[in-house]
């Protein structure tokens, strides 16, 4: 497998993929969850409850869309390469069958 750099270019492209995403999914979560925790806080007759409801109800949603969003954007295909997960033990044992192959 062959690695390539991490470059400011790939990471800024990388970030922007996830960035986007969980600013824009979220922002529209959280307006719809603020929304129904305010309305019901005021159905209630609670003002501050409705203010609490609607912060707690957008912040709820912060985490699971995060999470979700950087999933995504992990597994997108950019220009060129895509992310994936190597356990660390074949990294070493590639790399020393590589290091071994070359002193011979």
């Amino acid at each position: 497998m062959e690695t390539i750099e991490l470059t400011w270019g790939r990471a800024s492209r990388i970030w922007w993929a996830f960035f986007w995403r969980a600013t824009l999914i979220g922002a529209v979560i959280g307006l719809i969850l603020g929304f129904a925790g305010g309305v019901i806080g005021l159905i209630i007759g609670q003002a501050e409850l409705a203010i609490q409801l609607a912060t707690l109800a957008s912040y709820l949603v912060a985490v699971p869309v995060s999470l979700l969003c950087l999933r995504e954007a992990l597994q997108l295909k950019y220009k060129g390469y895509r992310i994936c997960l190597v356990k660390h033990d074949e990294v070493v044992e590639s790399v020393g069958l590589a290091e071994q192959d070359t002193a011979r």
